[in-house]
């Protein structure tokens, strides 16, 4: 990957991110200079501690996308919930939680890889199983079989959360913007992030795909 600027990390161009990098100097020393933040340096621990702080500050947004290729830019695009009009947007989207923002990156490499046109998954969020991602029987079987293709490094974008509004009927679970956005940061994420803190289950039977909160989602 390209690791050459066209857009240099400023650590002063917003107050609050200066404060989390001044919590740690190390990642900020090695990050001056470089187009975006390789976090495969570090151990998992100090990792998932950096990207907390980034999700507690509540100034920012994230935004997982698996291509390998960095987005000094990130345009809107037509997602379609449930292939029905009235729930397509394009849009930018981006989450409040890190690990929400990976889970849908992740979900983009059924796309990507396997060229997946459509699909049954769902992405949840609960206080004791944390982030969950289920699919249905051949999604999955699909991703236990091949898991070293699917669990890849990504990019991770810190957005500004003001440049976002709340999408309706997602509680605060989910922000989009019309417009292109530019991320503050680019982070490079090892997989062992996903892999081992987001929930992989497949749907029990059909009757729970109909009647749960799965989203079909058609590129």
């Amino acid at each position: 990957m390209d690791n050459n600027f066209n857009t240099k990390i400023e650590f002063n161009n917003t107050t609050a991110l200066k404060k989390i990098f001044n919590k740690f100097p190390e990642i900020e020393q090695k990050s001056i200079g470089k187009k975006y933040i390789d976090l495969r340096e570090y151990d998992m621990e100090k990792v998932e501690s950096f990207l907390s702080e980034l999700e507690s500050n509540g100034n920012f947004v994230f935004h997982g996308n698996p291509t390998k290729e960095i987005l000094q830019e990130i345009s809107p695009r037509e997602v379609r919930d449930n292939e029905t009009e009235e729930n397509s947007m394009k849009a930018v989207f981006a989450s409040p939680r890190f690990l929400e923002a990976l889970a849908y990156g992740f979900k983009d490499t059924f796309h990507l890889k396997k060229n997946w046109q459509s699909y049954t998954l769902s992405i949840g969020h609960e206080s004791n199983k944390g982030v969950s991602i289920k699919m249905n029987s051949n999604l999955y079987n699909d991703f236990k079989n091949n898991k070293k293709e699917y669990l890849q490094n990504t990019f991770l974008y810190i957005l500004n959360k003001k440049d976002f509004k709340h999408v309706p009927n997602r509680e605060n679970n989910e922000f989009y913007s019309n417009d292109p956005v530019t991320p503050f940061l680019a982070l490079y994420i090892p997989k062992e992030i996903t892999e081992n803190n987001i929930n992989f289950e497949p749907y029990n039977n059909e009757e729970e795909i109909k009647t749960g909160e799965a989203i079909k989602r058609t590129f």
